[in-house]
Order: C-alpha cells, then sequence, then structure tokens
C-alpha cells in the first residue's frame, strides 16, 4: 500500500554551531548535548515525514520491492557505523560538531530508507514506533533488557 504523495519535500535543515546546541533537559542521553536544527519547524509526525519522504521516492518496481528498501537501509546503516568508526579511528572519539553533522545526515538517510521499506511493507512508521514502544516497555516490565532474541 503506497503513501500518497502531493508535495515537494522542504529543503534539508542546517545544522548550525555551538551556540545552537539544545538545553540538556532535551537530550536522548546526558553525556552530549543535542543539536539544533537552524530552520526550526513545527513537530514533524512519523506519518508526515513518511508520506514527504515517499513522495522522493524512485527506485525499480516501487510498492512492491521489499527487497530494494531493505538492502538500501542496511547500506545506510553501513555508512553511519563507517563514519562513526573513522571517528574513533582518526579522531580519537572525538565526536565533534561537524561530525555529529556528518553522521545525523546518514542517520538521515537511514530513516530514509526505514520510511521506504515501512511503505513497501504497507505498515505506517507510526504503528512501527508504537509496536517496538510496547515491546520494550513489556521486556523492562519482566525485567528482560539484556540477553538477546526477539522473544526475550
Amino acid at each position: 500500500m503506497a503513501v500518497a504523495a502531493a508535495e515537494v519535500p522542504p529543503k534539508r535543515a542546517r545544522i548550525e554551531g555551538p551556540a545552537e546546541l539544545a538545553p540538556m533537559s532535551t537530550l536522548p542521553t546526558p553525556s552530549r548535548p543535542a543539536v539544533r536544527f537552524a530552520e526550526e519547524e513545527a513537530p514533524l509526525e512519523l506519518s508526515e515525514y513518511q508520506r514527504r519522504a515517499m513522495a522522493t521516492a524512485f527506485y525499480p518496481q516501487k510498492g512492491n520491492n521489499v527487497a530494494y528498501a531493505a538492502l538500501g537501509l542496511a547500506g545506510e546503516s553501513g555508512e553511519v557505523a563507517n563514519k562513526v568508526k573513522k571517528v574513533l579511528r582518526d579522531a580519537g572519539g572525538d565526536f565533534s560538531l561537524e561530525r555529529r553533522r556528518e553522521i545525523a545526515d546518514e542517520v538521515g538517510d537511514v530513516l530514509w530508507y526505514a520510511a521506504a521499506l515501512a511503505n513497501e511493507l504497507g505498515v505506517p512508521l507510526e504503528e512501527i514506533a508504537r509496536r517496538n514502544l510496547a515491546k520494550l516497555k513489556s521486556r523492562s516490565e519482566r525485567g528482560a533488557m539484556a540477553g538477546s532474541g526477539d522473544r526475550r
């Protein structure tokens, strides 16, 4: 089930320098300040992101090509890992603002392919996010966060 697309997506937001660092209370982790995008817009719902991202999708058999989206997701995830590896190897683990910018751009590409894969599966990203949070909550409540396997 393809997501309809009616508008051209906005330009990619720029990440500004250190003066634009978000307060610590907004961080996913307390050890690293978050970077704010210079052009602030209204919050973006996952369904809206998925719709707008798919307006830019151009690949063979779009709407019937799970493999293409899954392989693209794996490839972009590898690019994120490679950039992180190079920070560890070449910069002694110093995730400077510029390096964080570069990695964030690659994470954006991962998000695009995640949206494409969800679209190919006919599942809204919001549903995937809800199911994932429910799974994590269940694991946490059962004390099963550690370990491995889908059935923890």
